[in-house]
């Protein structure tokens, strides 16, 4: 509760958990959420309540390394069917989050899945906010790619990295590693650029190094953030960055 108090003392006015759901359920065909998950996190849920904090349940449960495949489809229902009836009864102050930036997964499949999840949680829970996200790591890119959903009650979410040799510098989870670079500016100056590492010649990594003298400023990530805005305005959503 202190970690709360102290994150709402410097203005923040809410907390995106992440779960890593996958890893909190027992077999299938059931995948029953452990009964000490539950116990723990409504400590969390009744904290943030008291506090007048937003709480996003964020399903974490795969990390960049993880293949996302389409038979993941039974627990992530049997996940969301009982965490909805679970706190269908709390404040409007609990959002879930479906996924964490869907990969490897097309884009059709995707949302196939993603609408039986808003379909599962609104069987049990027509109140509480859904965050949904596109496909390809929750891109920008692929927003124009959601389905016209019905649901009125969904806050879409997209992840923004770029320029990403910026962003990204010095990353050890990336593939490959990036933790030999650093030192690269922002905005773009040839004269403070570091030199590319041997080691990433030749990856897609030595391709967005070459790309930053174009991206590397404030004219190009404007005009990529506002492809998110238009959808926003386009779709008369709202919008979660």
């Amino acid at each position: 509760r202190e970690d709360l108090e102290n994150i709402k003392s410097l203005g923040c006015d809410h907390i995106r958990l992440p779960i890593d759901f996958f890893d909190m359920t027992g077999p299938g065909p059931d995948y029953t959420l452990d009964p000490v998950f539950f116990y723990l996190l409504d400590q969390v849920v009744g904290w943030t309540e008291e506090l007048g904090l937003f709480l996003i349940l964020d399903n974490h449960s795969f990390d960049p390394t993880s293949e996302i495949t389409p038979d993941i489809i039974d627990q992530l229902l049997a996940i969301w069917i009982q965490m909805a009836d679970h706190y269908k009864k709390h404040s409007n102050h609990i959002y879930y989050e479906i996924l964490n930036e869907p990969h490897t997964i097309s884009d059709e499949v995707w949302n196939d899945m993603q609408q039986q999840v808003i379909d599962a949680i609104r069987s049990a829970d027509s109140v509480h906010t859904i965050i949904v996200s596109p496909a390809d790591w929750g891109s920008y890119n692929h927003l124009v790619n959601l389905p016209e959903i019905e649901d009125t009650n969904l806050l879409y979410t997209f992840h923004f990295y770029d320029p990403w040799i910026f962003t990204s510098q010095g990353s050890y989870w990336s593939d490959p590693p990036m933790d030999n670079l650093s030192g690269i500016p922002y905005p773009y100056e040839a004269e403070r650029m570091p030199a590319l590492p041997s080691e990433l010649a030749g990856t897609y990594v030595e391709e967005r190094y070459n790309a930053y003298p174009e991206q590397g400023n404030d004219t190009w990530v404007r005009s990529q953030i506002n492809k998110a805005i238009r959808f926003s305005f386009e779709r008369v959503v709202p919008l979660w960055c």
